[in-house]
């Protein structure tokens, strides 16, 4: 209760002021958790520019299904990071350009002991389809499928037909037969392998053996530095619920959890890539 010249005021706050009072008090651990929020949005918006540029054929299917946002373990506490990565995730070969197609196999590293009919494929890597000698069990090896021109198949085709001797002698020496024939033309059925989608972003994204370049790894990151960042901060309704809204809660669940995870001693495995891109690796 005030006075002033004789008249007396008085200062009352309504349900409407007290909310308010009640929301800028929230407003410091609200814009914490956006902060956190942020690389979440962030990883999401470059994945989606990438999506967009990458070509919308069968041919880029597997790199485009295998991209997913994964969260960061390690990060400073208080802090939030993600990654956008391609997942490991064997897939099953169903169509296969066999002219232009080598394979890799990698022995299943959490083996104790690896098959030594594995080792003597991993040694003699690259195989085309037609030279593969027999196809590892799922649990045994994985399978590598890389996309490459013509030429480049038809080379290993031929090294590994010359050096057929060699690696034949090594198999029946640890009692495993070649069961493929060498005019096999497709792979069975049962094969799972994994797409080499480092390799095809590389072949994309720089263009190689003939193929026109798309960049569009380098363009969606400049553009999230560049407008990226204030836009999702500008136009993301559940951030404008969030510093605006007392009854919004769910600030409080951010960021979200995810299903996927890395270390972040991991990320060091992207450092390459990030610096042909042109970005400076801070690991």
């Amino acid at each position: 209760m005030k006075r002033s010249g004789g008249f007396e005021i008085e200062i009352r706050q309504d349900r409407n002021t007290k909310a308010l009072n009640v929301l800028m008090s929230q407003w410091p651990e609200r814009a914490e958790r956006i902060q956190r929020l942020l690389p979440y949005l962030a990883a999401h918006y470059v994945l989606q520019k990438i999506l967009e540029k990458i070509p919308n054929q069968d041919d880029w299917a597997a790199y485009r299904s295998a991209l997913e946002v994964v969260a960061v373990i390690g990060a400073k506490r208080g802090l939030s990071a993600y990654a956008l990565r391609a997942s490991q995730h064997r897939r099953k070969v169903r169509q296969v350009d066999v002219p232009r197609t080598i394979l890799h196999v990698r022995p299943n590293r959490r083996l104790r002991r690896v098959k030594p009919e594995v080792t003597i494929l991993e040694k003699y890597s690259p195989w085309t389809v037609q030279t593969l000698p027999f196809t590892p069990k799922r649990s045994d090896a994985i399978v590598i499928s890389r996309k490459v021109g013509k030429k480049e198949a038809d080379k290993v085709t031929k090294a590994r037909l010359k050096d057929r001797p060699a690696w034949r002698k090594a198999l029946d020496h640890v009692g495993r037969r070649e069961i493929h024939k060498d005019k096999r033309l497709e792979i069975p059925k049962k094969v799972k392998a994994l797409p080499d989608v480092a390799f095809e972003a590389l072949r994309l994204e720089f263009g190689t053996g003939g193929m026109k370049a798309i960049p569009h790894w380098k363009p969606a990151i400049r553009e999230l530095i560049s407008t990226g960042i204030r836009s999702i901060l500008r136009e993301d309704p559940k951030i404008k619920r969030a510093l605006t809204r007392l009854s919004f809660t769910g600030w409080r669940r951010w960021p979200p959890r995810s299903r996927h995870k890395m270390r972040i001693s991991d990320l060091k495995s992207f450092a390459s890539f990030q610096k042909k891109l042109g970005f400076r690796a801070k690991i």
